[in-house]
């Protein structure tokens, strides 16, 4: 039996009275939406954004030490070419992951882009440390500025084409994303002194080279928080 309950429902209902908009109405909206519609270039399968990533690292780091000459390539010896080269491109695929999972929203993350940077400087000291374990503190500073400056200048130039190319996507952590180009970014810089810089110095390849990756991830990372934070206050 209906209670009084359910009688003042069905009486709140009936006096409801639906108003369809009309014809033209309808029309207009759809008028509007066709004309705000813009097609949209289809963002390339992961496995395509992961090979474009670490193509555009290698062409950039052999490209930009170009000019500066491949002094340590050639007095490296075929060991030491294999372990260094080949762990600083493993490195570089790794980032290419990690960037593709930062700027293509749902992507499943493997590895947090802290583990990615944190591993990835491990790998750079223990490398160097394998490699040179000669020690020398003679014009320390003096020959050390220079490095430092030039993977810096290549870390800057190589987070703005990495900036442009993570643009196709969308990050939707600007932290997380800016920390990941800027590891990457800094990469770059390490590649180009392995390949350019002549010294086998072990003090002077951690500080003045991998210096370089540990100011850009910084730095990526704080730009990218900045980010956050003008989208934050843009859109609360």
């Amino acid at each position: 039996m209906p209670n009084e309950r359910d009688d003042m429902r069905l009486g709140a209902f009936d006096s409801i009275q639906l108003e369809m908009p009309d014809a033209d109405h309808l029309a207009s909206i759809a008028a509007q939406m066709q004309s705000s519609l813009r097609p949209v270039r289809p963002f390339p399968s992961r496995p395509a954004v992961v090979a474009l990533s670490f193509l555009l690292f290698a062409v950039f780091a052999v490209a930009a030490a170009m000019p500066f000459g491949y002094g340590g390539f050639h007095r490296f010896q075929a060991v030491q070419r294999m372990l260094d080269y080949g762990v600083v491109a493993v490195l570089a695929l790794l980032f290419s992951i990690s960037l593709d999972q930062q700027i293509v929203p749902g992507s499943k993350a493997r590895m947090s882009p802290s583990t990615a940077i944190l591993t990835s400087l491990a790998a750079l000291c223990a490398v160097t440390l394998l490699l040179f374990p000669q020690v020398a503190m003679r014009d320390f500073v003096a020959r050390g500025v220079p490095c430092l400056r030039l993977g810096l200048i290549v870390s800057a130039v190589g987070g703005v084409v990495g900036w442009v190319f993570a643009r196709k996507g969308y990050a939707t952590s600007p932290a997380r994303a800016g920390a990941v180009l800027g590891s990457f970014a800094g990469l770059a810089g390490v590649a180009v002194l392995a390949l350019h810089c002549a010294i086998q110095n072990g003090p002077h390849v951690l500080l003045w080279h991998l210096g370089t990756y540990v100011i850009a991830a910084v730095t990526g990372a704080l730009i990218g928080l900045r980010r956050r934070f003008l989208r934050t206050k843009t859109h609360p």
